[in-house]
């Protein structure tokens, strides 16, 4: 996949900018001052990798797996709802906005939608979900309206969406218990 193509999927969070998924040199991060921002400490490699992948002159893809990362982990750290997550998420598209040229904003408006989703999916697993939290994850990007949250949503999400929306955190979890089970389920039979 070329450069440029790769960027925009991953502007639009069709392609994840985890910061364990590539190698690059030193001479990248230092000759473009490509730091993770500071103060944000969820999803600092959303900040980072475009970047690197922005300033790069090549980018060469490796068949071989170099890391294995356990997604099932409920006590990973992107699993586990924190109330601060959207103020972090907010300092990362204020940066992206001054970075990115307009001919991006699009492409960073559908990684918005993706991530209010991934926050409400946090938020129906998490241990103690509080209708502050609810109600932060609502009022998170205002521009982004609930239709068209609806409408761009990937489907295991849109329940999810409209739990919230009605605010009903009890029938979250409940609902986000089912897709988990249902998920492990569909891997136990993908190997046997």
């Amino acid at each position: 996949m070329e450069r440029d193509c790769f960027l925009k999927r991953m502007l639009q969070g069709k392609e994840l900018p985890y910061l364990f998924l590539i190698f690059a040199r030193r001479d990248l991060y230092m000759k473009n001052r490509c730091f993770p921002y500071m103060g944000v400490n969820y999803g600092e490699d959303y900040g980072l990798v475009p970047r690197l992948l922005f300033h790069a002159k090549k980018i060469v893809f490796l068949p071989d797996v170099f890391y294995s990362y356990v997604y099932e982990n409920p006590q990973r750290y992107c699993s586990c709802w924190k109330s601060s997550y959207p103020e972090e998420r907010t300092r990362i598209y204020e940066k992206y906005e001054l970075f990115w040229e307009p001919q991006y904003h699009h492409d960073l408006r559908l990684n918005k939608i993706h991530e209010k989703c991934d926050f409400y999916r946090m938020y129906a697993l998490s241990d103690h979900p509080g209708k502050e939290d609810l109600i932060k994850i609502n009022s998170w990007c205002p521009e982004i309206s609930f239709l068209s949250l609806i409408r761009e949503a990937r489907l295991p999400y849109i329940p999810l969406i409209l739990l919230a929306y009605m605010r009903l955190p009890g029938e979250m979890s409940l609902y986000a218990s089912a897709c988990r089970d249902l998920y492990r389920w569909l891997i136990r039979m993908k190997s046997v």
